[in-house]
């Protein structure tokens, strides 16, 4: 009798995010679970701005919108542009019109808004600001821990991931504070893992998205290389980024039972082209790091 057993592989992992969390439950959270390097910084007060302007001016008219664009001539601010889009323009139209322009000092941590209608409302969505997190920090969060923990991108754009099933149990907490986190009164958050059996399938499409994954790495490593300004200790840095690699690849290998050898065989050349940049830098650049400690 030919007998085959099935293991639960991992899963697929995705998501569909509220626009704004709670930045204090995401830092306390993480720190609660050892995570606290991934706890985003708190957003400045231009990023704020920003995201206040977009908030309070919203257009009227059907076909007109308002677009947020940074001033151009340096000093730290944005102007709020009324566009009608339209299919095609002729010379000496006008493209939009300025609804207002807001300059912050970020020293002195002052606003000026024009016209000034506005300001206190501006000022005051900008201040609460600080205390959420946006969408793309979120996403930005997500993809770090799934990074920290093996995870694969399914996909070229991102947005769909595989976690092998070792890790899920430090996964799990992060998606449910994820969730817990998102502002009260809007969209709720919900962080979907979908187990899957590892049969040959998935396996293959895990490996798939492992090989352009770990090709693309390679590739910007090589190119790195080849730039004639290389010093040693970026070399060294590549070093440590292709052992990452190559323990990832090893882990996958050890999960499915294949042994990825192609993948294997093209880190290790990677990794001697390394080494060999590595040692002509040191010799183009006098005494290396290891010298000195060895004096």
């Amino acid at each position: 009798m030919n007998v085959q057993n099935l293991r639960i592989g991992g899963a697929v992992v995705f998501w569909r995010l509220a626009p704004f969390s709670d930045r204090k439950k995401v830092a306390e959270g993480l720190t609660a679970l050892g995570m606290e390097k991934f706890v985003p910084e708190e957003r400045t007060l231009l990023s704020c701005l920003r995201g206040a302007l977009a908030e309070t001016f919203q257009p009227v008219e059907k076909g007109t919108r308002y677009v947020v664009r940074p001033v151009k001539n340096g000093s730290p601010g944005f102007v709020v542009v009324e566009e009608q889009p339209r299919k095609e323009f002729e010379d000496g139209d006008d493209w939009g019109k300025v609804v207002a322009v807001a300059k912050l000092d970020e020293k002195c941590g002052t606003l000026s808004l024009s016209p000034p209608e506005r300001y206190g409302e501006v000022w005051d969505k900008m201040r609460k600001a600080r205390e959420f997190l946006p969408l793309a920090t979120v996403s930005k969060l997500l993809v770090d821990v799934i990074e920290h923990l093996g995870g694969v991108s399914l996909r070229d754009s991102g947005g769909v991931y595989w976690l092998n099933d070792d890790v899920l149990d430090d996964w799990t907490p992060v998606a449910d504070l994820m969730e817990a986190a998102a502002l009260p009164g809007g969209p709720e958050c919900h962080v979907s893992a979908l187990r899957v059996v590892a049969d040959e399938q998935m396996v293959r499409a895990v490996g798939d998205a492992l090989t352009s994954e770990i090709t693309t790495a390679l590739s910007a490593i090589e190119n790195e290389l080849t730039d004639g300004d290389i010093t040693e200790r970026v070399c060294e840095s590549r070093l440590a980024r292709l052992a990452k690699l190559s323990a990832k690849v090893r882990r996958y290998a050890d999960a499915f039972g294949q042994p990825m050898t192609m993948l294997t065989d093209a880190i290790q050349r990677a990794g001697a082209a390394t080494a060999m940049a590595t040692i002509n830098a040191s010799a183009a650049g006098g005494p290396s790091l290891f010298d000195s400690l060895t004096e």
